[in-house]
């Protein structure tokens, strides 16, 4: 069973995760946002709730409640034009393959695998990647 988790970050912030225990191992499913104040978190753990509840109705339809968010979505497409830059200066642009380009410089700002590197280059630099096999 899915339950929302409060984790404090190095930064001080909360974090807010959906997540579900299987067989006593902690399984983090999303990662919603952090919060870095108290306003700012309980907007996350109702967003946590919405997403637990899904589709499913409320058994008495007046208690839903009207939940007025606004995200904020960071980015560092400067930071991913710096290491682009930087891996052009290295020789490797003589490679002449975008694909790999990306997924070094995806595995430099969050050593990850492969197939997360994906996530990681569209979360980072706001463009959406997709890899050639």
């Amino acid at each position: 069973m899915a339950f929302i988790r409060k984790v404090k970050t190095k930064s001080g912030a909360t974090a807010v995760q959906i997540a579900h225990k299987v067989a006593g191992q902690l399984i983090k499913l999303e990662h919603l946002g952090s919060a870095h104040s108290f306003q700012e978190l309980e907007t996350l753990i109702s967003l946590a709730k919405e997403r637990l509840r899904g589709n499913q109705m409320f058994l008495f339809p007046n208690q839903g409640n009207k939940l007025q968010i606004r995200l904020r979505r960071s980015s560092s497409s400067f930071l991913f034009q710096i290491l682009n830059r930087q891996y052009q200066k290295l020789g490797f642009s003589q490679l002449e393959d975008p694909d790999f380009a990306n997924l070094c410089i995806a595995r430099i700002v969050e050593p990850t695998s492969k197939l997360d590197s994906l996530r990681v280059l569209t979360v980072k630099s706001s463009v959406n990647f997709v890899l050639t096999m």
